[in-house]
């Protein structure tokens, strides 16, 4: 019987994309690696620097939630000038920190770095479980091109955390189309942990509801119960939590007014710290000088800002009731979309792009996307690289393309970093991600449509 695998020398144009791929492998992690030296040594990372915090306060027995430069030693994140700290997340996050925040801070930089880029090939890896076979090919292209898109480069350069979430998010799609009994109950469990980095992940909920995946929500509700738990075997208690919810959580909900919550602490203590600033830096922490920023870019890539700023005007300020009330809309419309035109019996690609609607819609309506928060666009460019290399109808073909010239709009620099660019400010100005966002949702949309041949093996 004639083997189906190939033995022989493997063919010239294999051996000409292996040589090209690891040449474009060497040059982007050169050029990605020569920034997050940069970010490591010379920027303070903003958002690590809240996280780091508050493991600090907590391994000194304190709030996440307070500032803390009175201290003795103090307890800074070398920008905060208000009674409560930057963190806004639940208290179990800020014990992941713990650990980081035992070791010098400028340590604990470049260990972060490594886990964020760690986390990134590990997301790619976990795509590939959707495809009918792995291929290290896809893994590396994927990656490569990820180190190339600039919200992941402003993701590096503030330390967030949305690589670790968008992780959690893909195993648990990758657990909830396996339709096994355990692995649907756990995938929800991992959504209420990305929950618990993000809260905007509960907008997935009603998408599972739609399709009936109740072992989902009870892992969902089961998820969190573990996160009670967790916080008290690591805590102690239930004390920052409680304070988190009832004094915190309506605090950080009023977006755009937090500071009308907050009031400044005597200022003296940190003019003493800044004092020992090196010449050159704009801030100090754990005695190394650092700028508060590296890289400029566009700050919004939600829909809820532009109408906020036209709504206001009429008198609705509330940032949380506009995302609910686009998210209903969205969702609404998605929900007619599905009964009339999404058909049962998707293969295992297609639900996985079924999936990223719900990502796409919560980075539109979430009251808050950052351009670093992007990044949960990253798993799309491995869905890309396997339609355009396996056999699709033209009209699908087309529904890809859609797909990675989003990707390609959010990739590029803003126009801050890229004045070329300007030529094209309408596409690339102050709404590209919103752009990229709509067209993302489009392509998926029309690819996924009922009147359609799949050819998705």
């Amino acid at each position: 019987m004639k083997s189906s695998i190939s033995v022989g020398k493997p063919k010239i144009l294999e051996i000409v994309f292996d040589l090209l791929l690891l040449l474009l492998l060497l040059v982007s992690i050169f050029r990605f690696a020569n920034y997050l030296i940069t970010f490591s040594n010379e920027s303070l990372q903003m958002d690590f620097s809240a996280y780091y915090t508050a493991g600090e306060s907590l391994n000194h027995g304190l709030s996440p939630y307070k500032n803390f430069v009175h201290n003795q030693p103090p307890i800074w994140d070398g920008v905060n000038r208000y009674k409560y700290s930057r963190f806004l997340y639940p208290p179990l996050v800020a014990s992941f920190f713990q650990p980081l925040a035992a070791l010098p801070y400028h340590v604990a930089k470049w260990i972060w770095g490594g886990l964020e880029l760690a986390a990134v090939m590990a997301t790619f890896i976990v795509a590939e479980g959707f495809f009918p076979a792995i291929s290290y090919r896809r893994i590396l292209l994927a990656f490569s091109l990820a180190l190339w898109y600039f919200p992941l480069l402003a993701h590096v350069e503030r330390g967030q955390i949305d690589v670790f979430t968008i992780l959690l998010i893909t195993i648990a799609i990758w657990l909830m189309v396996k339709r096994e009994r355990f692995g649907e109950l756990s995938s929800g469990i991992l959504l209420s942990f990305a929950a618990l980095l993000k809260l905007y992940v509960i907008f997935f909920l009603p998408f599972v509801f739609l399709q009936k995946r109740f072992r989902v929500l009870y892992g969902f509700g089961l998820g969190l119960v573990l996160i009670l738990v967790l916080t008290v075997v690591f805590q102690g208690s239930a004390t920052h939590l409680v304070d988190y919810v009832y004094n915190h959580l309506p605090r950080m909900a009023n977006i755009g007014d937090i500071a009308k919550s907050n009031t400044l602490v005597n200022t003296k203590p940190i003019r003493s710290i800044l004092a020992q600033t090196p010449p050159g830096f704009d801030t100090i922490k754990d005695g190394h000088g650092y700028l508060l920023s590296s890289l400029d870019f566009a700050t919004d890539a939600t829909l809820v800002e532009p109408l906020w700023d036209k709504l206001a005007l009429l008198g609705i300020t509330s940032r949380a009731g506009i995302s609910i009330g686009l998210y209903l809309i969205f969702f609404a419309a998605i929900a007619i979309w599905s009964n009339r035109y999404l058909p049962g019996g998707l293969s295992t690609v297609e639900e996985y792009l079924y999936w990223q609607i719900p990502v796409v819609v919560t980075l539109l309506v979430s009251p808050v996307t950052w351009t670093m928060n992007m990044v949960w666009l990253l798993p799309l460019f491995s869905v890309c690289i396997y339609l355009f290399s396996s056999k699709q109808t033209t009209s699908k073909k087309i529904s890809v393309a859609i797909i990675f010239i989003a990707l390609m709009i959010s990739a590029l620099p803003d126009i801050i970093n890229a004045p070329f660019l300007s030529f094209a400010g309408f596409m690339f100005g102050q709404y590209k991600y919103l752009y990229s966002e709509f067209l993302a949702l489009i392509g998926l949309l029309l690819f996924l449509g009922k009147k359609r041949i799949s050819t998705v093996s």
